[in-house]
């Protein structure tokens, strides 16, 4: 009887509970599609495909195709595992409206791990390739990771059949490509479990495939790990384990093989997403796990973007992944390497109307550009019935708690939020009027700055049928308080207004902006997870910035924001120092509003003590805090870090940074936040 099997998030190499326990990790892991292998020769390669990072516990590769030419298909299957070289394909089609057209560079990496004890392994990772699936305009890549004994027979079967089964089929014959991919997925899982050639009880092989279908549309059939709590704490992807056995635990959800893990719920049906490639689509990075257990999707992403910018090949960046990535394994592991695949593909998307596209087209897209134009216009005409301005502010600074304190006061019936525009997913929160949402040259405007607001209903909905004493509307954008025309321009639209300022301990507040900027697709180019090094350019500010800083101070209130403020506001590492040097930033605005008018919040008191803070915030704004149930909310923007962590030389060097201005702050404030014994980031 083969051993029970337990889920235990806490754990990274053992579990001691011998309980069954049903494990669902995360998006880890049945798919793939192509046409028997015809080459293991390194090649490389050239495709377009868009700038997705897709994950899970198997081996990777790429291809492109041509459309005139017959079926391709490149794969590996050998012990030591080699790759793909530097190719290049263009794929190309016409639909009724459009031109297009998917450049595809690519390559392939692949590394062997090693088993405890520091012994060699075969590579179990399996990749493959197809310029053509079933002599068809569409590019099939897969990536699979076998585990167990059989492991490597599981996900060689795969790459060798599941093509043939995918193309063959009558569902992807009609272009009916989810349904072909889940069925062929399904029967190739119950061939294997059935094969008498293969003891797949504790083996199987993980996959994750990308199929290009007619040069435009990407099909993605499973992909990244996701994180769970336990315990109210964020752990690392759910594992499935032997229990009292000292092996590495498998962190998925679905399996070609493995009966044993599919007793606890491990399943081959794939998990799907679909992206329409767009020209600002650059990169397409198939991963084993191998590599995304120490590397975070940012990180990845990052040295593909900066190490393309450098002119490396996508053989040598996938070489360069797995390198850092050994060494990852190296030091946390010690004896331990799981086997490495990657396939990086640079795209170049190419998207051209056609002179005369057919009307039901073109009416689709004027009438999505008119809804998009609709909502603000509709603003705009009720502005008779919007005449209110926030009662009150919270300013705070980025990374500080500012969604969480929004969401929490938008329950209480006395108090309501933005009323929200369609362009922008944060605007019921934050209106980012005073930074240039309306364009540079309307930022001063109190006619638009209402448009955000609810209507006079509101407010009669609030003091007449619920009863409460006053109404009151408020904005939560921290962005205003890091710039330092902001303060006359809100004192001038609402000079009776109270501030509220939440300030995080300054180092860990801009690493966490940066992973929050990181993860909304920011093109940075610095990272504070690199060690300082003696000429570090990072730290210090370039005549641009501060060129663009000297405008800002003296900016009048009528005057245009400056053209290139969006983008070394947004992306600079020196907007993010500003932003954290305090008591430089809080010092105009005490110029215009009385003292009273201010509270100031540090973010661990509002974390460690949340409903104790909200009532000094009611008390604060004037409401009654007995009309307010408190309720723990989800998180407002908790930052995903996925084990990146800033390096000890720069958080050194940022608490020298901020020293000054710490001391400036708690002499200004008379309040000493004990900052010195910085938050951890």
């Amino acid at each position: 009887m083969a051993p029970p099997l337990v889920a235990d998030p806490r754990r990274k190499r053992l579990s001691d509970t011998g309980n069954p326990a049903q494990a669902y990790a995360a998006k880890a892991a049945a798919s793939v599609v192509l046409p028997k292998s015809k080459s293991k020769t390194d090649l490389t390669g050239s495709s377009r495909i868009p700038h997705i990072l897709a994950e899970s516990g198997t081996a990777v590769e790429l291809a492109t195709g041509h459309p005139d030419a017959a079926e391709r298909c490149f794969s590996t299957l050998s012990s030591s595992g080699s790759g793909l070289g530097d190719r290049t394909a263009l794929l190309q089609s016409t639909d009724a409206s459009q031109v297009l057209g998917v450049t595809v560079t690519y390559g392939v990496s692949t590394q062997a791990g090693m088993d405890p004890g520091g012994f060699d392994k075969d590579n179990q990772d399996a990749w493959l390739v197809v310029e053509n699936l079933g002599n068809t305009d569409n590019m099939f890549l897969g990536v699979f990771d076998g585990h167990g004994a059989e492991g490597r027979k599981i996900s060689s079967a795969l790459v060798r059949q599941l093509p043939h089964l995918v193309s063959g089929s009558p569902a992807y014959k009609a272009q009916k490509f989810q349904t072909a991919l889940t069925e062929q997925f399904l029967e190739c899982n119950n061939a294997i479990q059935r094969a008498s050639t293969i003891n797949c009880a504790l083996s199987g092989s993980t996959a994750i495939t990308a199929l290009l279908q007619s040069g435009r549309k990407l099909l993605v059939a499973n992909g990244r790990v996701g994180s769970y709590m336990y315990n109210g704490q964020t752990v690392g992807p759910l594992r499935v384990w032997l229990a009292n056995q000292d092996i590495p635990g498998l962190s998925m959800t679905r399996a070609f093989g493995d009966t044993v893990a599919a007793s606890v719920g491990i399943i081959a049906e794939p998990e799907f997403k679909e992206i329409t490639l767009q020209p600002r689509d650059k990169y397409l990075v198939l991963c084993s796990d191998g590599i995304f257990e120490f590397m975070t999707n940012q990180q990845i992403m990052q040295t593909v973007h900066d190490k393309a910018l450098a002119g490396c090949k996508p053989t040598d960046i996938g070489a360069y992944l797995i390198e850092r990535a050994r060494e990852q394994w190296i030091k946390e592991e010690e004896d331990v390497i799981d086997d490495c695949t990657i396939i990086v593909c640079m795209l170049d998307v190419t998207v051209k109307p056609k002179a005369h596209g057919p009307a039901p087209a073109g009416h689709s897209r004027q009438l999505q550009r008119s809804n998009t134009i609709a909502a603000p216009v509709r603003r705009l005409l009720t502005l008779p019935l919007r005449p209110h301005l926030p009662s009150f502010y919270i300013l705070g600074f980025p990374k500080s708690g500012t969604t969480s304190l929004a969401n929490h006061l938008k329950r209480h019936p006395a108090i309501g939020g933005l009323a929200g525009l369609p362009w922008h997913e944060t605007l019921s929160k934050e209106s980012h009027y005073f930074n240039g949402v309306f364009g540079a040259k309307h930022a001063y405007s109190a006619a638009l700055y209402r448009s955000f607001f609810p209507t006079i209903l509101s407010r009669w909905w609030a003091e007449v049928v619920l009863k409460v004493d006053e109404w009151k509307c408020f904005d939560a954008c921290p962005m205003p308080a890091c710039l330092p025309y902001t303060a006359a321009r809100i004192a001038a639209l609402t000079p009776n207004a109270k501030l509220i300022f939440m300030m995080r301990e300054p180092v860990a507040g801009v690493f966490s902006a940066e992973m929050m900027f990181r993860n909304m697709g920011m093109p940075l180019s610095w990272s504070l997870v690199d060690a300082v090094a003696a000429d570090d350019e990072r730290f210090q500010e370039t005549a641009e910035e501060a060129a663009l800083w000297k405008q800002l101070d003296s900016l009048g209130p009528t005057e245009p924001l400056p053209d290139n403020m969006p983008e070394i506001f947004y992306t600079r590492l020196s907007s993010l120092l500003r932003c954290g040097q305090y008591a430089d930033r809080i010092a105009p605005f005490l110029k215009v509003f009385p003292p009273e008018n201010f509270m100031f919040i540090d973010f661990k008191e509002f974390i460690n003590n949340t409903e104790q803070v909200l009532e000094q915030v009611f008390e604060f704004i004037g409401v009654d805090a007995t009309r307010f149930q408190y309720e723990e909310l989800p998180p407002g923007m908790k930052t995903d870090y996925k084990g990146r962590r800033m390096h000890p030389s720069v958080r050194q060097r940022l608490q020298e940074v901020f020293q000054d201005s710490n001391s400036r702050l708690y002499a200004l404030l008379g309040r000493d936040f004990h900052w010195a014994d910085v938050e951890k980031a």
